[in-house]
């Protein structure tokens, strides 16, 4: 393992990343290649709105009148079962429809196969990809994956602060042994895709040596009936040369929301990383991933208003007409038990506006309902949280103006936000209820545990090749270190069980 964490670490303050794509030429097709052909080696080789000034939320205005409509999934019980990488119900609790999952793209989230990606590329384009991976340009290259053979495709590297800019130094040494890529299927090919896919995401996982903590956590929102991307492990090849194991995890994009929600809801709004808390229609439009050129955001425009305008006793009501407070509450319950201490519940604050990020927001085809999607679950699974001295989720400070200092940065207490304001004065035996459901479900005594004694010896021969990635050791090591850290986070459950 490159000895250079410790260095980029120093970088996670740096901001902004340039976005783009490079067009090339070529001929493409998905061919799928027979059975027994020779295969490439692989081995060795928003804005303001968030922060309150001041007071809690919601002290000014009318309350709402509509408690709405509550529901979806049950209080107790377990939770999805997500065998072979197919989701759980998410999406469709108490409709009785299921999503209508791509079945060709289940080959590539398959749980008990270990797949292996070829990708070739012109060795001067793909030096300078390297040299300039922080500009996140998209190079084109032919892809090989099991019998399907694509001759065009766009691949760039990808990642935020931490794992991708962080990984040079300012005169732009790279200091990362391994980093994260993206695969766009549709680039030069509009209707092209890679097994019913548009576009598939290789994590480098550079700072977990587990390199289990990601898959871990969208399987256990999964397990819990919520919707969430799919992830798997892969070895990738560029080039002839084995790059190492990488966590391939789903795109959240139209194709997601097409395979992951029922009839009739597959086509709404999806917004990443937008919180209801501007009134800004143009940042509304920036933040869309869905329906950009049709989209009305009249729902979240107004989602924002209600939860602005309203008191605080009227709050939860406001939440309840916008979303599914039982399925708010599994989210919770996970995301706070699983440390998710860069989720949606921490707002990093710039100046007098506080944001948070890694989610995606998605708003139900033909009604004003919202749901929050899982994103970038790496920073999970650790009792190392710099939130310490942070308040939780249920501890509403009497001053909103009050920022806390987190990773080198300012956050505002997240009861300060009116939305989960709203949630956390809602009916706490349904938080209650969802707890239950976590603790006797995936996070069950021996549960997690056995996913990742599957998923060990699944990779564990790929990992001891990877030079890019842990050594053996070190893995070994870390994947101890989780299991660890789940007997101390059944406790916690079971203290937040008893406190409420």
């Amino acid at each position: 393992m490159s000895s250079c964490r410790g260095q980029a670490i120093t970088r996670l303050a740096l901001a902004g990343l340039t976005l783009g794509s490079s067009v090339g030429c070529g001929d493409s097709a998905e061919v799928r290649v027979p059975t027994g052909a020779p295969q490439a080696n692989a081995g060795a080789g928003g804005s303001a709105g968030a922060g309150m000034g001041g007071q809690p939320p919601g002290t000014a205005g009318e309350g709402a009148t509509s408690a709405g409509g509550s529901g979806g999934l049950p209080g107790a019980g377990e939770g999805g079962t997500d065998s072979g990488g197919s989701p759980a119900t998410g999406g469709s609790a108490g409709t009785g429809l299921e999503p209508a999952v791509d079945a060709s793209a289940a080959w590539v989230f398959d749980d008990a196969e270990l797949h292996t990606y070829e990708l070739t590329l012109d060795p001067a384009v793909w030096a300078a990809l390297q040299l300039n991976a922080v500009d996140e340009q998209y190079t084109e290259a032919t892809l090989r994956a099991g019998d399907i053979e694509l001759g065009r495709v766009a691949l760039r590297f990808k990642g935020g602060l931490g794992s991708l800019v962080g990984c040079f130094a300012d005169d732009g040494t790279r200091i990362c042994s391994k980093l994260g890529m993206k695969l766009k299927f549709d680039e030069y090919l509009p209707e092209q895709r890679f097994r019913g896919l548009k576009r598939l995401n290789f994590n480098a996982e550079y700072w977990d040596s587990s390199l289990m903590r990601e898959r871990v956590a969208y399987r256990v929102f999964r397990e819990m009936g919520l919707v969430a991307p799919r992830a798997a492990h892969a070895r990738l090849v560029i080039n002839g040369e084995y790059q190492g194991v990488f966590d391939v995890v789903e795109e959240v994009d139209g194709r997601f929301t097409h395979d992951h929600f029922v009839e009739g809801n597959r086509n709404g709004n999806l917004y990443k990383e937008q919180w209801p808390n501007t009134d800004d229609p143009a940042a509304l439009g920036a933040r869309l991933e869905t329906n950009e050129d049709t989209a009305d955001h009249g729902a979240l425009l107004q989602f924002h208003a209600d939860l602005a305008q309203a008191a605080q006793a009227d709050l939860p009501m406001v939440v309840a007409r916008y979303m599914d407070v039982d399925s708010l509450f599994a989210y919770l319950a996970v995301d706070t038990h699983i440390i998710d201490w860069d989720g949606m519940t921490t707002f990093y604050c710039y100046d007098e506006d506080c944001e948070n990020h890694n989610y995606y927001l998605y708003q139900h085809e033909t009604e004003p309902r919202f749901e929050l999607i899982p994103w970038d679950l790496d920073n999970t699974f650790s009792l190392d949280s710099p939130l310490v001295g942070v308040p939780g989720v249920f501890d509403i400070p009497t001053d909103c103006s009050r920022r806390y200092p987190a990773s080198g940065r300012m956050v505002l207490a997240p009861a300060c936000d009116p939305l989960l304001y709203g949630l956390v004065k809602s009916d706490g035996a349904r938080y209650v209820a969802q707890l239950e459901r976590l603790i006797e479900g995936p996070l069950a005594p021996g549960r997690i545990e056995s996913w990742i004694d599957t998923w060990q010896a699944q990779i564990e021969g790929a990992v001891a090749e990877d030079t890019h990635g842990p050594t053996l050791d070190e893995f070994h090591a870390e994947i101890g270190r989780v299991k660890n850290v789940l007997v101390t986070l059944r406790d916690r459950v079971s203290a937040d069980r008893a406190n409420h």
